[in-house]
């Protein structure tokens, strides 16, 4: 009998570490070096932008770890009873199905999700701020926008390129 449980450890640790890794260790400097180099920023205003980002950051940080766990739950409970030997239920087999054939786009969607709502903090951040000029908006949002786009996109296809791997181990 195979080990799934093995099999789908492996998975989720390349699962977060391709996707939730390639978002916050290379698309929020990425994100953060556009938003810099093309607003133009007063120092001032470049620091109140970088509080606001960690800030996001670390809720986005927490959401993901949140989602991820109810998105791999389900494919988690089907494998290990699917290794222990016991009958796996209908209703678990159809949760954990229903997870992993959606698997790819219901986690693209997280991280464009996060990136508006960062924009949008920022946005109201800076609402505040006197010498923000109409440009300085529109390359923050284009940027932001631009890059939850990529970041999506990337999620999506590392999450379905994981699962063709899982699904060559008879998954």
């Amino acid at each position: 009998m195979k080990n799934y449980s093995e099999i789908y450890n492996d998975f989720k640790l390349k699962f977060w570490l391709y996707t939730e890794g390639f978002g916050f260790i290379v698309s929020i400097p990425i994100i953060l070096f556009f938003i810099f180099y093309l607003g133009e920023f007063s120092d001032a205003l470049i620091f109140f932008i970088l509080k606001i980002s960690c800030l996001t950051t670390l809720i986005a940080f927490l959401f993901a770890f949140i989602r991820n766990k109810k998105l791999l739950k389900p494919i988690d409970i089907y494998l290990n009873e699917l290794s222990s030997g016991k009958e796996v239920k209908p209703e678990i087999y159809r949760e954990a199905f229903y997870n992993y054939s959606n698997l790819s786009f219901l986690h693209a969607i997280r991280p464009v999700g996060s990136y508006i709502f960062a924009l949008v903090c920022i946005l109201i951040g800076l609402l505040f701020q006197k010498e923000v000029a109409v440009t300085q908006y529109y390359n923050l949002a284009g940027s932001t926008i631009l890059v939850s786009l990529l970041c999506g996109f990337v999620y999506y296809h590392m999450a379905e390129k994981l699962l063709v791997d899982l699904a060559a181990f008879g998954i």
